[in-house]
């Protein structure tokens, strides 16, 4: 069963929830904190821009939004350019195409370029709505599967081949939703 290596964006969300490093929910709780104290900056300088000083001279009231739209535009900015990157990096590791067979999973690259995992150098899987990831032994290694073009059935047998395959891991473990 022959699978594109390559990922679109919904494919890659769902394989990243599934790799997400532990302590993952609290370095974004970080995250939406200094988003809250941003937000708690802007609505102080408005105040005291608006409410306290109500004859504020145009110019020092133009710079204080002027700064106030550029913290907020390079923060943006940073922002998609960071997850723009990663989808790239991400796409350019990926091998073009995963053949899956009995021996294991032929993984083919640009230029021609071939590897082969076999089915022992694996230790489970994880099925998704739209990705199976496959699990390496070696730690943080994955091959990722896109399914979201597999019918019912095309998945029921991708199931009962991976099973057969990787017989240590069970229907409950092996979903993750």
């Amino acid at each position: 069963m022959q699978f594109p290596g390559k990922l679109n964006e919904i494919e890659v969300k769902e394989a990243t929830r599934f790799v997400r490093p532990k302590g993952y929910g609290r370095r974004m709780a970080l995250s939406y904190l200094r988003l809250i104290i941003y937000a708690a900056l802007v609505i102080a300088i408005l105040f005291e821009t608006f409410v306290r000083h109500a004859h504020v001279p145009p110019a020092l009231l133009y710079s204080r939004i002027l700064i106030l739209v550029l913290i907020g535009g390079a923060s943006y900015y940073r922002y998609r350019k960071g997850s723009r990157e990663a989808v790239a990096n991400l796409d350019a590791s990926l091998p073009d195409a995963l053949t899956l067979s009995p021996q294991g999973v032929r993984l083919e690259g640009p230029n021609g370029a071939q590897g082969f995992q076999p089915w022992v150098n694996y230790t489970g899987f994880r099925e998704g709505e739209h990705v199976i990831l496959l699990q390496r032994k070696e730690k943080g290694l994955y091959n990722v599967l896109p399914i979201s073009n597999l019918g019912g059935g095309e998945r029921e047998n991708l199931w009962s081949m991976l099973g057969s395959y990787l017989p240590t891991v069970g229907k409950q473990t092996a979903l993750r939703s």
